[in-house]
Formats: structure tokens, sequence, C-alpha cells
């Protein structure tokens, strides 16, 4: 699916009548594709509880979730992230970027404050050329390339934008002294720490080692919550299971 970006840069100038150079706003455009699939092209590799988890080669790929405060998280259309984009967010009210509007901050905002117009106001470089003595410099390459790296991270699947994920596994975690002042728990987490980790396909393992580290510490309280947890993690496909089990803590 290929979107048009409008985005702003800014241009070092120097005017008429004027020695210095002066940083000036330029309005421009330019088109990313985003890549298609369906369901035979995206194979579901892993779920973790309500999340699914899509293999593409070595990555892994889960819906891009939209966040609004008191609001479910929701799944975007790539209809939906288009429009936004292309009309220059004109009905979109958030001030942040989302994957209903994933390249908002590429023509709302300028990284350098000392722009002489605003972004909304930007003209294009031949109107600003028609009015200058000389063109200094400007960092249009650079925000082109930034919005293509931004394009890269995602794709759509059957209509709805998805991005990058790692895969889920197993932490042990232990909370406060022991001696039930706190407690020890078996989670599930994609962010590396220095807890005790397992890869999806050593639940048994996790929980084994989950039980004794309760033991050990007098989690006495944590024990049987342990015992009555179920696998949180399925995994369809394991040849996407990558993560190496290794106990740390």
């Amino acid at each position: 699916m290929e979107i048009t970006v409008p985005y702003i840069y800014t241009a070092m100038v120097v005017k008429p009548k004027c020695r210095n150079e002066v940083a000036v706003a330029v309005q421009d455009k330019i088109t990313v594709d985003i890549k298609e699939f369906f369901n035979e092209d995206l194979p579901l590799a892993i779920k973790n509880e309500d999340q699914k988890i899509h293999l593409l080669g070595k990555q892994l790929w889960t819906l891009s979730l939209d966040s609004v405060s008191g609001v479910k998280p929701y799944s975007v259309s790539i209809a939906t992230a288009k429009e936004n984009t292309e009309n220059g967010g004109k009905n979109y009210k958030w001030s942040s970027n989302s994957t209903s509007a994933p390249f908002l901050r590429f023509f709302r905002y300028l990284d350098s404050y000392s722009v002489e117009e605003e972004g909304y106001n930007a003209k294009t470089k031949n109107q600003i050329e028609s009015g200058i003595r000389k063109w200094e410099s400007d960092n249009r390459l650079e925000v082109r390339k930034a919005i293509i790296k931004k394009a890269r991270q995602f794709i759509v699947h059957n209509g709805y934008m998805m991005e990058k994920t790692t895969e889920p596994f197993y932490v042990v975690m232990c909370f406060g002294l022991g001696g039930n002042h706190g407690g020890t728990g078996l989670l599930t987490s994609t962010r590396k720490s220095s807890a005790a980790c397992f890869n999806a396909l050593d639940f048994a393992k996790a929980k084994e080692y989950a039980i004794e580290t309760a033991e050990r510490r007098g989690d006495t309280e944590s024990v049987p919550h342990i015992k009555a947890k179920n696998s949180e993690i399925k995994v369809i496909m394991p040849e996407a299971i990558k993560f190496v089990t290794g106990t740390n803590y």
C-alpha cells in the first residue's frame, strides 16, 4: 500500500539585503510503500493471551494497537492511517504519533525551534527560492530517510496495521524480602531482565523453578498460585522460538 507522506524540513537560507543565514521551514512530500500480506502469507506463530504473533521470515509481527485514555486498545486499518497521513491529520485530534497517524511528527512539527515559519504555513522549495539570495543547506535527505525507516516498522495484514514485536517468554520475579513479605511470581514478558528467564517452550521448567524459588524464600502463599498457573503462551510454530532459556537470577 502506497502512502504519500507530507513532511516539513529545515533549510538555511540568506534573504535579500541580508548577510546572515536564517532557518526556514520547507514543505515536501514522499511516497512510501508499506507491504501488504494476507492469511496465507503470514502464518500465526505464537499466541500470548489475547495477542496473536505472526512470523514473516525471521521477524515476528503483531497488530499495532492504538490506545486512548478510557478506551480499550483497538486495531487500526491501513485506510485510516493513509487518510490521516495524506490529509495532513485534518481529522486527527491528538497531538502525538500513533498507529492511526504514524507519520504525524514529520508534517506537524520541526526538530528545530529557530525556524521563522510554522510547519503549517511552510512553503515549497520553489516558492522560497524565488524570494531569497542563496540556499545554503537543508536536512531534506535526513528527514526522508527517517520517514522511510518509520514506514519499515509496519506491514499490513488483512487490511490492518502490524508492527514488529519480540517473542514472549516466562520470567520468575521476586518481590520484597521473602517470607511472604512480597512474594514470588511466574510472569510473561518480552523484555530481558536480570530475573530467571525461560523461553515459551520451557513452561514446565519455569514453573518448577518458580516453585523452588518461592519455597526457598519462604513465600509459602505464592506456591499454590504458581502450581495452579497454566501456560499463557501457546506456540504454534516452534521454529519461531529463538530466545535461549537462561537462569540469571
